[in-house]
């Protein structure tokens, strides 16, 4: 026979149950056994954050082009969650959903500078309880500065053929 002997709620809004149990004791996704005829329980029952995320996604790119991420969380009581990305440029915290506890989302995005960013992204139930950050470094490179050096110096060799006769050499080395 099971009898709950008393509850109260706590200042976290978990909630304190005892009393005795034959058998198997219920309480959502956990499960007691009994030892015995009759066992006695204490039972702190409250909402648990989902996972950590997982993000998966491109590491590098180029800004301006639009990058596609996905994330995945559970929930440990199976709560819709609540996605929220930071992706390191200052636009601010963009939030998605609720989703079904344990189904992959998506994000699209695109950087609109060059420079390296750690996108972050956390879940949130439906009841508040946030998961620890996840994080991704995303490199959208600078190479045009790489480019303007070299096309200056090809410009410096057309307008002076012969004023730099090491370098000229060099440079058909590897032409």
């Amino acid at each position: 026979m099971d009898v709950g002997r008393g509850i109260v709620t706590l200042s976290d809004d978990s909630t304190v149950v005892t009393g005795s149990f034959e058998g198997i004791a219920d309480f959502g996704p956990y499960n007691l056994t009994s030892q015995g005829d009759s066992d006695v329980f204490v039972a702190k029952l409250g909402n648990q954050p989902p996972s950590t995320p997982t993000i998966d996604g491109p590491t590098e790119g180029t800004a301006g082009e639009q990058y596609t991420y996905e994330v995945c969380s559970t929930d440990p009581e199976g709560d819709d969650i609540i996605y929220c990305f930071d992706f390191g440029d200052d636009s601010g915290e963009i939030c998605i959903g609720p989703f079904t506890s344990g189904t992959c989302q998506t994000i699209d995005y695109t950087w609109a500078e060059e420079g390296t960013y750690v996108v972050k992204v956390k879940a949130t139930d439906v009841y508040g309880d946030a998961s620890d950050w996840a994080t991704l470094e995303v490199v959208m490179p600078v190479t045009q500065q790489l480019d303007t050096h070299i096309t200056l110096l090809q410009r410096i060799f057309e307008l002076f053929p012969n004023a730099f006769p090491i370098l000229r050499q060099l440079r058909g080395l590897y032409h």
